[in-house]
């Protein structure tokens, strides 16, 4: 039920100000407080001002005003924070929960209000792919702001044996699953990067489809507004993700109680940010087609284009969506990119990405498990790679037992190059610093039919090479049929590690911007280019087609992962060419330092 003036209420209004009646109003339906407006939620330090004040960006603060026309009213009740990552949208569902709660907590009686049982306890939910992730993203910070804020100092509840966190039997739970909320009025949620909630089969949908019920039924029947909302907060990840089908399937059922605010990077800073407004144009894709940006020579396709998926983009950022068009459009647009979009279909990169030869022999190693003659080494010429490169070497085995290919890769830091960015913070260009990789050679090999595939036959390739001096840092391998080799090697002095490229998107992902930033260099192997152009994205991984296969990909994909994951956490991978930089560096301070003490000793 919203609260609304009465007709005769112009002289009131004329009297006292609109929200001064609608105050007084409120504190004759049910309310005990004035609810302050969501601009004095954020400002004063009585509520969250010590917490947010002036660091809110304002695209947040007027999404607030859209929100929340008064205190008393909100006309949707599902709130979709979408678009660019970085951008605060977390710390704006955090402060809707809490302004909700500020609401909620300003009725004389919640319990009578929506005649709810005065055991029950009302809460709102704090929900992310797992328990620890609601905790530590989303409670941790909560916990924080209502310390630092007088408001809610006062409401918190400090009885011996409090049931619940606030007074009044209202709560803030984590979790994970619906069955977190067993027993509770849920009256309002935050569901955190729901696009990512895949831990579960349908974690999101079954989570939001839970919440939602048992909110209609503990809430719906007094017909009264709902002082809490439904959250749904996450960075756009492609077509057809969680929050795309659900606005699709809404707009398909003729629902309109949800609102979406979706910003660019370059609409939210813009209030700090100096752009010269000059722009160019991107091509976000669509089923048939990849991004690209639109240029002289493609301004005539512009009229076959779906004019809704054409971005305007600042001049400044030319740069990001030169060298990653899709990391560009997701991260910094906030735009959705198709989950049928190919993981890599440009014929340029994949010329200049995969130019080597393969040093490895044959482009398919057919192995006889009883042919104890018939070794791997025979297939390569590992001693002149060692003579002319001591770079360290990670080896990725992708093991398959009888049907499917063993993929074998191995790859090496190659040294740095810089990356120009615009970082909208400071206005300026920035440069990063950018591993590059080498992917040496790649090895698919297959058993006999009706064998498997030999794995001491891989075990002694990987001692031998070792023997003859191959720089091996780390070989590692990914599933638990592969535990028995890794075990073999470490007794043998190897370091072994287990490393999955298909848990979660982040192992290609980063292969993909390595190959588009064109900072990897790999064999021209014809099955390995037929894998990575056939190599789709989903909700939870980058997959091969029913009648494809990945397996020399996969193997590509963790040795290089595993290189990379060796710099981060600042491994012993050391690049010959930055090293003699920063000696040269060193020595030309310690000489400037030697020739300043000599000059001021007077000893020259």
């Amino acid at each position: 039920m919203e609260l609304i003036l009465p007709n005769d209420s112009s002289e009131l209004v004329s009297k006292y100000g609109k929200l001064e009646v609608m105050h007084q109003l409120a504190l004759m339906s049910g309310y005990e407080e004035k609810v302050p407006t969501i601009d004095q939620f954020i400002d004063d330090p009585f509520y969250l001002g010590k917490s947010l004040g002036t660091g809110l960006y304002p695209i947040w603060r007027e999404a607030g005003r859209i929100i929340y026309p008064t205190p008393y009213h909100s006309p949707k009740q599902e709130i979709i924070l979408s678009g660019a990552i970085g951008l605060g949208k977390s710390t704006m569902a955090k402060l809707i929960i809490l302004y909700d709660v500020c609401r909620l907590l300003s009725l004389e009686d919640p319990h009578k209000y929506y005649e709810l049982l005065t055991s029950t306890i009302i809460s709102f939910a704090l929900i992310n792919a797992t328990k620890g992730l609601a905790g530590t993203v989303l409670w941790d910070d909560i916990q924080s702001w209502v310390e630092m804020s007088p408001y809610f100092k006062s409401k918190v509840n400090l009885s011996k044996n409090r049931s619940t966190f606030f007074i009044k039997k209202i709560d803030i739970v984590i979790g994970s699953r619906g069955r977190d909320f067993l027993g509770q009025a849920t009256v309002g949620a935050l569901f955190s990067e729901i696009n990512d909630m895949t831990v579960v089969g349908d974690q999101g949908k079954d989570n939001l489809d839970t919440i939602t019920k048992r909110r209609a039924s503990r809430f719906g029947a007094t017909k009264k507004e709902i002082l809490g909302h439904l959250i749904l907060d996450s960075s756009n990840k492609g077509n057809h993700s969680f929050i795309d089908t659900r606005l699709e399937q809404k707009k398909k059922d003729n629902i309109d109680d949800a609102i979406v605010f979706s910003y660019s990077h370059w609409e939210a800073h813009k209030h700090h940010t100096k752009y010269t407004g000059e722009k160019f144009q991107v091509y976000a894709g669509d089923m048939n087609r990849d991004p690209f940006i639109i240029t002289k020579d493609s301004k005539d396709l512009i009229h076959a284009l779906d004019q809704g998926r054409i971005v305007e983009v600042p001049i400044e950022h030319l740069p990001d969506f030169t060298a990653n068009i899709i990391e560009a459009l997701r991260d910094l647009a906030g735009v959705s990119t198709f989950s049928t979009f190919s993981f890599l279909s440009s014929t340029s990169v994949i010329n200049t990405v995969f130019s080597r030869p393969n040093i490895v022999t044959k482009p398919l190693i057919v192995l006889d498990f009883f042919d104890e003659t018939q070794r791997l080494e025979n297939y390569i010429d590992l001693k002149t790679c060692s003579f002319l490169n001591k770079q360290q070497r990670f080896i990725h085995i992708d093991l398959g037992l009888k049907f499917d290919s063993t993929g074998i890769a191995c790859s090496y830091l190659d040294g740095y190059t810089d990356t120009k960015r615009f970082d909208s913070l400071t206005g300026t260009q920035i440069i990063n610093r950018e591993p590059v990789f080498v992917t040496e050679w790649v090895m698919e090999i297959r058993a006999l039919p009706g064998q498997e595939v030999a794995i001491y036959k891989i075990r002694e390739f990987i001692l031998t090479a070792k023997k003859i001096g191959y720089p091996i840092h780390t070989v590692s391998t990914d599933g638990f049929q592969s535990s028995g080799l890794r075990q073999d090697l470490t007794l043998k002095g190897i370091k072994t590690e287990l490393v999955s490229v298909d848990r979660n998107k982040d192992p290609y992902s980063h292969l993909r911007n390595c190959m588009l930033e064109q900072r990897i260099t790999a064999p021209n192997s014809e099955k390995l280019i037929k894998e990575i152009r056939e190599l789709t994205e989903n909700e939870q991984k980058y997959d091969h087609p029913s009648t494809g296969s990945k397996d020399i990909t996969d193997s590509v994909c963790g040795s290089i992962w595993s290189c990379y994951q060796n710099i981060a956490k600042g491994g012993t991978v050391v690049d010959a060419k930055m090293a003699m930089t920063n000696m040269d560096a060193m020595f030309k301070h310690l000489n400037k330092n030697k020739l300043e003490t000599t000059l001021l000793s007077g000893k020259h």
